[in-house]
Protein backbone atom coordinates (compact mmCIF):
# COMPACT_ATOMS: atom_id res chain seq x y z
CA UNK A 1 0.00 0.00 0.00
CA UNK A 2 3.34 2.14 0.82
CA UNK A 3 4.29 2.22 -2.57
CA UNK A 4 0.85 2.87 -4.01
CA UNK A 5 0.65 6.14 -1.80
CA UNK A 6 3.94 7.60 -3.02
CA UNK A 7 2.15 6.85 -6.61
CA UNK A 8 -1.30 8.93 -5.76
CA UNK A 9 1.09 11.36 -4.10
CA UNK A 10 2.58 11.39 -7.24
CA UNK A 11 -0.01 11.87 -9.94
CA UNK A 12 -1.80 14.82 -7.46
CA UNK A 13 1.25 16.25 -6.78
CA UNK A 14 1.11 16.36 -3.20
CA UNK A 15 3.19 15.31 -0.71
CA UNK A 16 3.02 12.22 1.03
CA UNK A 17 3.01 13.19 4.32
CA UNK A 18 -0.44 15.23 3.18
CA UNK A 19 -2.59 11.72 2.51
CA UNK A 20 -1.38 10.66 5.73
CA UNK A 21 -3.01 13.50 7.40
CA UNK A 22 -6.27 13.71 5.32
CA UNK A 23 -6.51 9.74 6.27
CA UNK A 24 -6.57 10.67 9.63
CA UNK A 25 -8.34 13.75 9.67
CA UNK A 26 -12.18 13.21 9.61
CA UNK A 27 -12.55 15.92 7.56
CA UNK A 28 -10.65 14.84 4.50
CA UNK A 29 -11.29 10.82 5.61
CA UNK A 30 -13.89 10.99 2.91
CA UNK A 31 -11.91 12.20 0.13
CA UNK A 32 -8.85 9.68 1.43
CA UNK A 33 -10.92 7.13 0.93
CA UNK A 34 -12.50 7.59 -2.26
CA UNK A 35 -8.60 8.74 -3.53
CA UNK A 36 -7.53 5.23 -2.67
CA UNK A 37 -10.70 3.75 -4.25
CA UNK A 38 -10.17 4.61 -7.48
CA UNK A 39 -6.72 4.15 -7.51
CA UNK A 40 -7.16 0.86 -6.85
CA UNK A 41 -9.64 0.45 -9.03
CA UNK A 42 -8.27 2.57 -11.95
CA UNK A 43 -4.76 -0.11 -11.25
CA UNK A 44 -6.76 -3.07 -11.65
CA UNK A 45 -8.83 -2.02 -15.24
CA UNK A 46 -5.29 -1.57 -16.16
CA UNK A 47 -3.82 -4.75 -15.63
CA UNK A 48 -6.94 -6.29 -16.93
CA UNK A 49 -6.35 -4.43 -20.08
CA UNK A 50 -2.90 -4.97 -20.24
CA UNK A 51 -3.56 -9.24 -19.73
CA UNK A 52 -6.27 -8.91 -22.70
CA UNK A 53 -3.56 -7.36 -24.89
CA UNK A 54 -1.20 -10.31 -23.63
CA UNK A 55 -3.64 -12.72 -24.15
CA UNK A 56 -4.50 -11.42 -27.59
CA UNK A 57 -0.73 -11.93 -28.87
CA UNK A 58 -0.86 -15.41 -27.63
CA UNK A 59 -3.54 -16.52 -29.39
CA UNK A 60 -1.93 -15.01 -32.70
CA UNK A 61 1.11 -17.34 -31.89
CA UNK A 62 0.96 -21.43 -33.55
CA UNK A 63 0.53 -24.04 -31.46
CA UNK A 64 4.08 -24.68 -31.13
CA UNK A 65 4.93 -21.43 -30.47
CA UNK A 66 2.70 -21.41 -27.42
CA UNK A 67 4.09 -24.46 -26.33
CA UNK A 68 7.49 -23.22 -26.24
CA UNK A 69 6.51 -19.60 -24.78
CA UNK A 70 4.64 -21.53 -22.13
CA UNK A 71 7.76 -23.61 -21.40
CA UNK A 72 10.36 -20.70 -21.46
CA UNK A 73 8.48 -18.88 -18.84
CA UNK A 74 7.88 -22.36 -16.91
CA UNK A 75 11.76 -22.88 -16.84
CA UNK A 76 12.58 -19.35 -15.91
CA UNK A 77 10.10 -19.38 -12.74
CA UNK A 78 11.68 -22.67 -11.68
CA UNK A 79 15.31 -21.13 -11.99
CA UNK A 80 13.89 -18.14 -9.81
CA UNK A 81 12.34 -20.59 -6.97
CA UNK A 82 16.13 -22.66 -7.62
CA UNK A 83 18.45 -19.23 -6.89
CA UNK A 84 15.11 -18.71 -3.94
CA UNK A 85 16.20 -21.75 -2.56
CA UNK A 86 19.90 -21.68 -3.03
CA UNK A 87 19.79 -18.30 -0.81
CA UNK A 88 17.88 -19.61 2.11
Amino acid sequence: MNENLKKISNSLNIGLSTLYKWKNDENRKVLYDFIIENFERNSSTIKNIENIEILEYFNKLTEDEQRMYKSEMEVRILRKNLDKAKEV
